[in-house]
């Protein structure tokens, strides 16, 4: 899996003229939404966890849901590939 850090990502949007959508999620349904959406479109996208979400989840619970997310979706988006290799 290669690794996309959020600055190589805003700065190809930037490039590109696109927006990349930052979505607060509550819990892993919206989660798991977001990734949809991003692998449907074949768009980065960034999942933004709210102070309350992360103090009631805690940020390890947190990292593994995500992570265990996305590699549920065996993605062929690039973007989405390397987000689960990134440090929150």
């Amino acid at each position: 899996m290669s690794r996309l850090g959020l600055g190589s990502v805003l700065r190809s949007a930037k490039l590109g003229g696109y927006a990349v959508p930052a979505c607060n999620v509550f819990d892993a349904v919206g989660m798991d939404a977001v990734l949809a959406a991003g692998e449907r479109l074949s768009s980065p996208v960034v999942v933004q966890v709210s102070t309350r979400a992360l103090r009631a989840w805690g940020p390890a619970r947190l990292w593994q849901l995500f992570a265990a997310l996305v590699a549920q979706r065996q993605p062929e988006n690039p973007f989405l590939k390397s987000s689960a290799e990134e440090v929150v």
